[in-house]
């Protein structure tokens, strides 16, 4: 159990390295003085979405709100909670499917066994 949950975080925390360096690299291709490549465009919006869509929900209307975020220590803040939110989310996935290849794998050496 200690082993499935240190692998789920730890693969939480690379899906988003991974989201973040995606975008660091589609960066350069979305230059508007150079002209945007319509494939670079759609994926650099692809991977921030994945990375980012819990700032679109956080607090409309509240105290945190950040689709309207002004000030720069509001839009860290933002930045922060979603990419803590996105730790857990991605964490608490990536833990259910190794639960359930887990289980898979019970179950096939068991029938194996028989």
């Amino acid at each position: 159990m200690v082993k499935r949950i240190c692998l789920s975080v730890a693969s939480g925390v690379s899906t988003i390295a991974l989201l973040i360096f995606l975008t660091g690299l589609l960066m350069p291709y979305t230059n508007p003085d150079k002209g945007p490549v319509p494939l670079a465009v759609a994926a650099e919006y692809a991977v921030s979405t994945l990375l980012y869509w819990p700032s679109f929900h956080l607090f409309r209307g509240g105290r945190l709100d950040c689709p309207n975020a002004d000030s720069i220590p509001e839009k860290f803040r933002c930045i922060g909670m979603s990419l803590s939110i996105d730790l857990l989310v991605y964490s608490a996935v990536c833990f259910l499917l190794l639960w359930v290849i887990g289980k898979r794998r019970q179950a096939v050496r068991a029938s194996l066994s028989k």
